[in-house]
């Protein structure tokens, strides 16, 4: 199923008005987490700039970026992973193109044929010369849009997001730190689904950041990736 279509039955609605919405509000919390950076020299200055600069409004800013720092450290809001008309991580982070090919996202352990009911554990993979931390977001669905199986968050670098009747595994703030510099994974349960779905075709999407960790939505690479997984009937 094509990246940017799927059905309207599981979908959650993403009107333009709320695409700029949410673009606008990525834009506020870069711009603020990064003067945030920077806020004890501000606070110092603030009064000597204008009546604006020292408003209540952009003190309470100031101090609100100056304590969390980066703006979704436990991942993105539900529905980020790229499918069934979803946006991806590129709606904030979007200075650079998708899918760079000097890195790597990838499904490690999982096979292109599943058996219902049956447990599996993989691997998400994330590789970019330029990483120092990272993140991602993915789910699993039938034809239709339904979640199709189960998602579990086996450790504690990840957690699950609900939304609309759908699941998303994504990171957790402790999963944001990498192995090594340019390397990070996350494992991946998933209980696939019983016998005699009407569809027995499901699709994973997954869209991942490779984030340069400089408290701001820029200098970071999206990737993207969907896996057709089909049931295995012989």
């Amino acid at each position: 199923m094509p990246y940017g279509k799927g059905p309207e039955k599981g979908t959650p609605e993403k009107g333009t008005v709320t695409l700029i919405a949410r673009k606008a509000l990525c834009f506020l919390c870069t711009s603020v987490a990064q003067l945030g950076s920077l806020s004890p020299f501000l606070a110092a200055q603030l009064g000597s700039l204008s009546p604006f600069l020292a408003s209540p409004f952009l003190a309470s800013l100031l101090l609100a970026a100056s304590q969390t720092g980066h703006c979704y450290e436990n991942g993105a809001p539900p529905a980020h992973t790229g499918g069934f008309g979803e946006p991806d991580c590129s709606l904030c982070h979007s200075d650079s193109d998708k899918n760079p090919p000097d890195g790597m996202l990838k499904i490690d352990g999982l096979p292109g044929r599943y058996s219902p009911g049956v447990v599996y554990d993989f691997e998400v993979v994330l590789r970019h010369p330029e990483l120092k931390s990272g993140g991602f977001q993915l789910a699993i669905r039938s034809a239709g849009g339904e979640p199709a199986g189960e998602v579990i968050s086996p450790s504690g670098r990840t957690r699950i997001v609900a939304d609309a009747g759908q699941r998303y595994l994504q990171h957790s703030n402790e999963g944001r730190e990498p192995e090594k510099d340019g390397f990070i994974r996350w494992r991946v349960r998933w209980i696939a689904p019983l016998d005699g779905m009407p569809q027995s075709t499901v699709y994973l999407h997954v869209a991942a950041n490779a984030a340069n960790d400089d408290i701001s939505a820029l200098g970071d690479y999206i990737f993207t990736l969907e896996r057709e997984l089909r049931e295995d009937t012989q």
